[in-house]
Order: structure tokens, then sequence, then C-alpha cells
């Protein structure tokens, strides 16, 4: 009896090793590639859906958790911003994710965990399918990084996805800005030295490319994704003079670079983008290149958008004004004599006022400011429009098309809904895609927000007019017994959503448990982006006035900073209070801590 139930063992055992053995079929797929010598096809618009699918093979019960989500990242073009697309992993490894798409063909990446992050292109409307081993052997990476899996492909975009496993663009990054000599030479470089620093790195990369055994299109695909990487690290010269400096100093995050490192970018230093052909669609294959465009938007707007006037420089604005008033034939001969006489003391910088000049200026005064502001973005939008047309060249371009979507979409990942004024704008651009997508995005986004809203897990609390420790009481009599995380944010603080998504994960962890968070915002975030919002933060959440919330943080000396935290344990007292998000284990020690009292 004992030896026939060995052999039902070890032939069951025999069974579901074969079963979870990757095919043969798939192990040798990239053997049987060939070459047809046909080049990637054109990038076009597309809201088609893309499938990812594949399996985990292999996949332990210690490696495996029923609550484990694959990834995937996709860069929207439209907003700039990154996308995750997360779909369950069943116990037998297989997985399947939908990837709703703005281009027709995209790199995305793929991660489930340390050993797993794949990038790969998808197609609008096709199945890429994708395999793992767990039982592969894996190699150290250069520099002490984590080994990563083999991916094996099949489906759509073979040829691709498989020349997307080579290190060439690893060893490019490596020797662009990664090894020390080049941190070192990128903090003394001037910004024509660095840029020349990156062009020779590109040719020569490029050159590497044509001599790798890939496919045609393969080929024209590591060429754009080595021109997008070169023109990311061009357009983020400052970030990274930043990172070096900080590198080699041992200067604290955040700390500016200072004036004597940073980089002069004229128009002269940004025609890498007509070298490179960035303009062209076919760089929406790439990852996120969107990035881009908002990059150039920001430059753009740091030079043209908010320009500072010296005192001496802005008096003699004003003064041209009072001169071009004194001209006027619907001013009497004495009121002539008045502007010329406060436009001679504006030229000399004389702020004295007669009666009859103060008299002038409060009758005329708001005239005059409201033409120099006219006049003022009459010549930013002319100085701005002249450094786009060096820059970009003239004529209709993507730059141009995505530097206005992103102004208008820059939140669409975030479920914010584009309002029916820029829709009215958008409809006006070359192509009709532009406000089709911005409207199918905002149905999803008002459809996403509505379940959110009837799925109870948040919850909007009015204040009444109380203040400081009675608003506080107030705040907190339904909540006793329990530790109450509280997080001051605002929604136009980035620092502060992103803080919130990292928290989420640690949020679900303590679902059911007497754990409360509690959002406060202040009336600086506007109450129509709020109201979007919030739907998507599970917690309690409150809209204070801006009086009200100074006495809360006042009282824990908080300041006006955001983001501000602060844990009341279970006996109702401050258990810790800070501004600035210090990390998801550093307030899980704390209401762990006070969990257990």
């Amino acid at each position: 009896m004992k030896h026939i139930i060995l052999a039902l063992s070890l032939l069951l055992t025999s069974a579901l090793s074969a079963q979870d053995k990757m095919p043969d079929e798939i192990r040798n797929y990239a053997k049987n590639i060939i070459d047809n010598g046909q080049s990637l096809e054109q990038e076009e618009f597309s809201m088609d859906t893309a499938i990812i699918n594949g399996k985990i093979y292999n996949l332990k019960p210690d490696e495996y958790d029923a609550a484990d989500r694959i990834n995937v990242i996709a860069y929207n073009p439209f907003s700039g911003e990154p996308e995750r697309y997360i779909s369950k992993i069943s116990p037998d490894g297989s997985f399947e994710i939908q990837v709703p798409m703005a281009v027709k063909y995209q790199m995305v990446y793929l991660i489930f965990d340390p050993k797993i992050w794949s990038t790969l292109v998808v197609t609008a409307g096709k199945t890429v399918s994708v395999y793992f081993d767990m039982n592969d052997k894996m190699k150290p990476k250069p520099g002490g990084r984590s080994p990563k899996l083999k991916p094996y492909y099949s489906g759509e975009n073979v040829d691709l996805n498989y020349a997307l496993t080579s290190n060439i663009l690893t060893e490019y990054l490596d020797a662009a800005m990664y090894n020390d000599k080049a941190i070192n030479d990128i903090l003394k470089f001037s910004a024509k030295e660095y840029k020349d620093h990156v062009l020779s790195l590109h040719n020569k990369y490029i050159k590497m490319v044509d001599t790798m055994s890939i496919t045609k299109r393969a080929k024209e695909l590591w060429k754009l994704s080595i021109t997008n990487n070169s023109a990311r690290m061009l357009f983020y010269i400052e970030t990274l003079k930043s990172q070096c400096y900080r590198a080699i100093y041992e200067a604290p995050y955040g700390e500016p670079l200072p004036e004597d490192r940073r980089p002069v970018l004229d128009a002269k230093y940004y025609d890498f983008i007509q070298k490179f052909n960035l303009d062209d669609i076919q760089m929406l294959y790439t990852d996120n290149f969107g990035y881009f465009y908002g990059y150039l938007s920001q430059d753009y707007h740091k030079k043209f958008g908010t320009k500072d006037l010296k005192p001496k420089e802005l008096d003699e604005l004003i003064a041209q004004l009072y001169y071009n008033l004194a001209k006027s034939d619907t001013l009497t001969a004495k009121e002539k004599k008045t502007a010329a006489s406060i436009a001679t003391k504006y030229r000399k910088s004389n702020k004295s006022r007669t009666t009859a000049e103060k008299a002038f200026i409060e009758k005329y005064g708001n005239q005059v400011n409201e033409q120099f502001k006219a006049d003022m973005t009459e010549n930013r939008n002319r100085e701005g429009e002249a450094f786009l047309n060096e820059v970009l060249g003239t004529g209709e371009s993507y730059f141009r098309d995505f530097m206005k979507l992103q102004k208008y979409c820059g939140e669409i990942s975030e479920r914010k809904l584009v309002d029916e004024s820029a829709i009215k704008e958008i409809e006006q651009m070359r192509f009709k895609f532009y406000a089709d997508y911005v409207k199918m995005r905002n149905a999803v986004n008002a459809n996403l927000i509505a379940q959110e809203i009837n799925s109870g897990n948040y919850f909007i609390h009015k204040a009444g007019e109380s203040e400081g420790d009675s608003l506080l009481t107030e705040m907190l009599q339904d909540f006793k017994g329990k530790v109450v995380m509280i997080d001051f944010w605002a929604t136009w603080c980035m620092p502060c959503r992103n803080a919130i998504k990292a928290m989420k994960p640690m949020e679900e962890e303590y679902e059911g448990k007497d754990v409360v968070f509690l959002f406060v915002a202040d009336e600086s975030s506007n109450l129509n982006v709020w109201e979007e919002i919030t739907p998507s933060i599970k917690g309690h959440h409150y809209r204070l006035t801006t009086n009200q919330c100074n006495t809360l943080t006042d009282k824990w000396g908080l300041g006006t900073g955001v983001p501000s935290y602060v844990i009341i344990g279970k006996d109702g007292k401050r258990k810790d209070s800070h501004t600035g998000f210090k990390g998801v284990e550093y307030y899980r020690e704390i209401i762990d801590k006070e969990l257990k009292k």
C-alpha cells in the first residue's frame, strides 16, 4: 500500500512539475525571429486598449500572496504623468492587464517584485505576452544592481521586446552620468560642455546599435530610445547638476544648486530638439517622452511667465506710460502737465508726489496699471513665441500641441476633470483626436468619482465656526479610543499628493482596526478640485477656513507648510507632529506602538 501511495505521490509531483514547466516553444521563441526588413509602423493616436498577459512559472507559495498584484506603468503624453494599471496574479502565476492607450504604440514597464522588471512595447488593440521562470538562474548586474529575471515573449512585437532586453542603454547611462568621473565632470561642465559630452556619447551608442544582431525595426526602436534618453539628460541638466552637487558635497536633499553652478540655457542650447528630430510623432514610441513637453514648458514659463524687473526698469516702463497718457487728447491741459510731471519723477525714481499728482494717480492709476499688465503680457508672449520659434522652428508641432494640452491635462491621471472652457480651447487645436480623448477621459474620471462617492470609503465632514481646541474636540469626538493620523495637505501640493499615494497601501493594512486617517485642507485648495480628488482618498475629510486651519497648525507649532502630520494616540494626546513626509515605515512604527496600548 505504501508503495502505491509513494508511486501516486511521485506521479502527481511529476505531473505538477511538468505542468509548471515553461513550454519549449516559449523559451525558444527568440530563435525563430526573422528580420523581414520592415521599418517601425507609423505611430498614431489611439483610444484602443492594449493587453498584456502571461505567466510567472514556478511561483512558489512563499513567493505568492493572494493580494499580490502585477503592475504596468505607462507615461501618458497628454498629462506627462505615469499611470499605473494593476492585475491580480492567479495562484498558477498567470495574469492579464488591460492598458488604456493614447497612442498606438508605446513602451511601458511591467513590474512584479525586484526580480521582475521588464520594458516592453505594447500595441493598441493587440496582445503582448510575457513570461518569467522563478527558477531561472540570475547573474548579478553591474554596479550592484539587483538581478532581474529574463523575460520571454510571444504575441505582438516579439522582435522589439526581445531587443529591449539588451544592456546597451544601461551601459550608455552609466557612461553618461552614473560613474564617478561623469558625476564630477557634469558638475564642472558649462551648458555647452555638458551638451557636447552627451552628444558625443549619443553618437557613439547610435553607431553601436547598427552592429546589433536584431531586426531593422528593432534597431529603429533602439535609436529612438537612445535619442529619448539623450534628450532627457539634456532637458534635465539643472536637475542632474543638483544631484551631482549633493553626491559630491553630501549636501542635504532639496538644497539648491549654488548660483555659480547653474547652467545658462538659451535657445541655442535647445537646438538638439531639431537635431534629434524630437518633434517626430515616432518619438511617442518611447517610454516617458511626454515628460519632455512638460519640461520645456516649465523652462519656457520660467523664462517668460514671471519675468522680474529691476526697480529702475520698472520705473522707466511706468514713466513711459505716463508720458503716453500726457499726449492723450482726452486729458485737459492741466492734467497733461501733471501726467508729464509724474512721468519725469518716475524716470528719476523720485517717489514724492504733490497733492495734484496724488489726485491724478487716484483717478488714472488703475488705467496705467492695466495698460502696464497688458504691455508686459504682450511683450512676454512676443519674446516667448520668438524663443519657441528658434527652438522648435515655425509652424505646427507636437511640442507646441502637448505644451498646451499638458497645461490642461497635467492631472488627468489624478482624476481631475478638465473644465468646459479648456475643452473648447482644445477643440480649436489641429487634431480632433485631442478633444475627443480629453472628453473620453473626463467621462471615465467622472464615472470613477461617482463610484467612489457611492463606495462609502471616504467621508466629508463640515466644521462649524469654532477654532483651536474647540475645533479639535469637535473633529475628534467620534474617534475616541482610536489612533488618529491627521494629514494637512493641499490639492496644489504635489509632495502632499505623492505622500498620500505612498501611504495608501499602509492605510489599507489598518482597515478594520482602531486607526483613523483624517485629511485637512484649507481654502487655498480650490473647492471644485478638492471635491473631485477627495473621493479617491479613503478616510475622513475636512476643508477648513484658512484661519481655522492656522489655529490647529499653530497649536502644534507646524506653521503653514504642507504636508504636515499629527498623530493622536488612543488616549487623545499628541504622539508626533512635524512638517514634511518622513516615509511609511516612520508612521507605521508609531501607529503600531499606539495600537498595542
